[in-house]
């Protein structure tokens, strides 16, 4: 398999963390989809990151239909519960996380631009889904040590990565101080090692 992607992701960074536990051996093409010769816009018709490329040729994209082939591929250890209810869970909870990333994305993208181009009601727009989305990520995880069942799946891995880049890229902290419980279930659970070995450089 040959994955490809940026090492500031949290899209890209939740397969290489479902990779990592599932103990699969791939290949890492580091690549920036905003350039205009990476290769992804070969192979992606929405020039986007991440994008898995099977050894047989296959291409799949995005994050959440790549975690799905991963899941058929190697099946163990399971990050998709069985049962029907808790696994749609699971889906609903990682979309839940990519929205809040999406909106994190824009504000990061908005803050990029020159001062004067800015729109503080687009940013704050973002921000507010940002805040109910987190909000609904801590009300479920309660004070459990996973968002659904006994065991991570996608649903923890995408809410774990999309705080951390929150914190370390994008520069939105604020969710730490209100949700201070939040903050020590992600300090606590990205410490093993598929977590650690994926940090997203600080921005």
């Amino acid at each position: 398999m040959q994955l490809y992607g940026s090492l500031t992701s949290p899209y890209v960074r939740k397969i290489r963390v479902a990779l990592a536990l599932k103990g699969v051996d791939y290949r890492f093409e580091e690549t920036i989809p905003w350039n205009d010769d990476s290769p992804v816009h070969q192979i992606n018709p929405l020039g986007k990151v991440p994008v898995l490329k099977e050894d047989n040729g296959a291409v799949w994209y995005d994050s959440a239909v790549i975690a799905e082939v991963l899941e058929a591929r190697v099946p163990q250890p399971a990050l998709f519960p069985t049962e029907t209810e808790a696994r749609l869970q699971v889906r609903q909870l990682q979309a839940l996380a990519d929205g809040i990333c999406d909106a994190g994305v824009l504000i990061f993208l908005e803050r990029k631009r020159e001062p004067a181009q800015q729109s503080e009601a687009w940013i704050a727009r973002q921000e507010t889904k940002i805040n109910k989305g987190v909000a609904a990520l801590a009300r479920h995880l309660g004070d459990r040590s996973v968002l659904v069942g006994d065991s991570m799946t996608h649903a923890d891995i995408a809410a774990l990565c999309v705080l951390q880049w929150l914190d370390i890229r994008a520069g939105l902290r604020a969710w730490k101080d209100a949700y201070p419980e939040l903050a020590r279930w992600v300090e606590s659970q990205t410490r093993q090692p598929a977590f650690a070995e994926t940090v997203p450089p600080a921005g």
